[in-house]
């Protein structure tokens, strides 16, 4: 069994990703094309915010869908499990593919989309008003940068890519009603202390101050922790395939 870390031997499982994944990174593309495209021409052009936004949808299902693909079924796992590279590399690689060239191809694919859309609702309808959607205008925008809602939606892409190894099929659906239930216990323990508070007279607006009271920094750490802990958990369960 190989225990050296060695680039050579991950700069091969990343071209092998992209390889094995070949057909459904076409299709990726294409439907990260042609929705955007259509919802461009329909609306004779799309702001900036909408494009972030469906880039930020692609980003979540290709961290859903793609890593640890060839764990999917019994006999592309056994040929994964005995590549002649460390757990470590297979991790680094699953990453990289999922939090770099994911991005990357979502923004391309998003981008074209948007931009060509644009050009064909001008040379189609000739609108009198429509988004001069090209670079110059996406480097004119003024982006606000909210760490809480970076960091949470950052713990999202993570806990999808957690699902992508947890499960075997269905992942986005199966992850998706993980977090749910999560939500609603979160949600049921605030009910709860709302209604002991209630039953001791604590006042509810006591209560919600000293949730509110927590500082963004510290939330921030948080949440930090908590996505460091969804990759860790990732690498465990990855550690755990067996043939």
């Amino acid at each position: 069994m190989t225990t050296e870390f060695s680039i050579i031997r991950l700069k091969d499982l990343i071209i092998r990703q992209f390889i094995m994944n070949k057909k459904f990174l076409r299709g990726f593309l294409l439907g990260g094309f042609i929705g955007p495209f259509i919802a461009t021409v329909g609306t004779r052009g799309l702001t900036l915010y909408s494009f972030w936004v469906i880039f930020k949808f692609l980003c979540i299902l290709f961290a859903g869908i793609f890593p640890f693909i060839s764990y999917k079924n019994k006999r592309s796992r056994v040929l994964e499990i005995t590549l002649p590279a460390t757990q470590f590399e297979k991790y680094l690689s699953n990453f990289l593919f999922a939090f770099i060239a994911g991005p990357i191809i979502a923004f391309v694919a998003t981008y074209l989309a948007i931009f060509l859309g644009c050009r064909f609702s001008i040379l189609m309808f000739h609108p009198v008003q429509y988004v001069p959607f090209d670079a110059q205008y996406m480097l004119s925008y003024k982006f606000s940068f909210d760490a809480p809602f970076v960091l949470s939606y950052l713990l999202y892409v993570v806990t999808m890519f957690f699902g992508a190894i947890y499960f075997k099929k269905q992942r986005i659906i199966k992850t998706n009603a993980f977090l749910i239930g999560y939500i609603v216990l979160l949600a049921t323990i605030y009910a709860v202390i709302f209604y002991n508070g209630a039953k001791l007279g604590v006042p509810a607006l006591n209560i919600k101050l000293a949730i509110y009271s927590i500082s963004k920094l510290t939330f921030c750490i948080g949440i930090g922790i908590a996505i460091i802990f969804v990759l860790w958990l990732t690498y465990q369960r990855l550690k755990e395939e067996r043939v």
